[in-house]
């Protein structure tokens, strides 16, 4: 992603001239990787010499084997993150990427294709963990940015995060808009809980849809029109910048350039420029506009 690289390269840029070494701490919870890509984030260990990320699993297998193909400054721990600790039954479904603490809605999902991915195969008694306490345990952070993809429980992540997320420059959490998993809160719930926190929710990326089974034209059926699931951006309101620090400056503008928000990015460094007299929003500017 060169366009990306060049606009993180004028963010390390500026961190140099004035703020010193700047490092980010990022918490990555449901980490197990979807793709062959990595998640853009990591971008950030290449520009940001020092930063470090924290990746959570279930399970422990699963983490091992992260962590013995870990680069530097990159750790997996094998906890379940809710709004408290304790117990909580996870269920295990067809596809391990669809396992949860909420049970699949199978009776909304008959209709799509999906429903054979989420069918629940098990269930498996679990600990839980509050992310504060761990951090605290840790001794981790303070966190700049978190990202969030566990099958319908990111607000109780989210619950168990308070103190953490007084620190947050921005999140970027999987929402749902309909009920894949019985009594999960959906994007709703997640956006007004963050509202509380501080958070203003910025734009979605990609919107996943869900399929409906074919029972004849099948061809048809190609084009899917149930907006399911997405992941949503959430940053600090505008209005605050001009009372941040520069180093949260920086790293908000940062984050908001990794996942298309490239509009607050630039608003970050006019800020930041404003201070000091320098000229940074200029060359994020003509990456903006090159790769428009």
């Amino acid at each position: 992603m060169p366009a990306l690289s060049d606009a993180l390269t004028v963010f390390a840029d500026a961190s140099r001239h004035g703020s010193g070494d700047v490092c980010f701490t990022i918490v990555d919870v449901g980490a197990v990787p979807a793709g062959t890509d990595a998640e853009r984030f990591f971008m950030l260990l290449d520009h940001f010499p020092g930063s470090q990320i924290h990746g959570f699993e279930v399970d422990p297998d699963v983490c091992a084997r992260l962590n013995a193909d870990a680069r530097p400054g990159v750790r997996y721990h094998p906890h379940v993150l809710a709004a408290a600790a304790g117990h909580a039954v996870l269920n295990l479904t067809a596809n391990p990427l669809c396992t949860s603490l909420y049970p699949p809605n199978a009776a909304f999902l008959a209709p799509y294709r999906a429903a054979a991915l989420a069918e629940r195969i098990g269930t498996r008694e679990v600990a839980t963990i509050r992310l504060d306490d761990f951090l605290a345990a840790e001794r981790i952070g303070p966190v700049d940015f978190i990202k969030l993809d566990v099958q319908g429980a990111e607000l109780d992540v989210l619950r168990g995060a308070q103190a953490a997320l007084g620190a947050v420059s921005a999140l970027l959490s999987e929402v749902e808009f309909v009920a894949l998993y019985e009594g999960q809160p959906l994007f709703g719930d997640v956006c007004r809980y963050l509202g509380t926190l501080g958070f203003q929710f910025q734009r979605f990326l990609k919107i996943f849809r869900l399929r409906l089974r074919a029972q004849s034209h099948a061809a048809a059926f190609e084009v899917p029109s149930q907006d399911a699931w997405s992941d949503a951006l959430f940053l600090r309101p505008l209005a605050d910048l001009p009372g941040c620090p520069d180093v949260a400056l920086l790293k908000s503008g940062a984050i908001a350039a990794l996942y298309g928000a490239g509009d607050v990015a630039l608003n970050c460094l006019i800020e930041l420029d404003r201070r000091h007299g320098t000229h940074f929003a200029d060359r994020l500017a003509a990456h903006l506009c090159a790769s428009a």
